[in-house]
């Protein structure tokens, strides 16, 4: 509970961070294997976005039953996705040589989950930072030269 500066104390709802944890996961898996997805890191950042700004119906609610009447009453994130989809779509999908076939037992990506291979996400976590996009001198907080 949070107790207000007047001394009133107020029931705190527990927020979960898995879209934040989900899509960060989804973005080492697009870094990792780039030819895989047919989506950007800009469709998780906007798909991220969407999700905690609550503009769309399609993630509302902890349980069915809180979900009942959702659809008639909000919009789908998935048409606004296909309405923009060229935004969103991976230039670099399936354009490897060795293409994954369904069924093949070798066709699983296999994650690396080594530190050297995980990688901050400044797509996401810097797209805010000036410096990253006015600086040319050395790094900045971001990492980028």
């Amino acid at each position: 509970e949070h107790v207000s500066s007047s001394g009133i104390r107020h029931p705190v709802k527990p927020k979960a961070v898995v879209s934040t944890q989900s899509t960060g996961a989804v973005y080492q898996l697009l870094y990792q294997f780039p030819v895989s997805f047919e989506f950007n890191d800009h469709y998780l950042v906007t798909l991220y976005d969407m999700l905690t700004a609550g503009k769309f119906g399609t993630f509302l609610g902890n349980n069915e039953r809180s979900r009942i009447g959702l659809a008639e009453r909000t919009f789908s994130i998935w048409g606004y996705f296909w309405e923009n989809i060229e935004k969103f779509l991976n230039p670099e999908y399936g354009v490897s040589s060795r293409q994954l076939e369904l069924g093949d037992p070798g066709s699983m990506l296999e994650v690396s989950t080594e530190s050297r291979d995980i990688v901050p996400w400044s797509t996401m976590y810097c797209r805010y930072d000036i410096t990253r996009h006015t600086s040319d001198q050395g790094s900045n907080a971001c990492g980028d030269k």
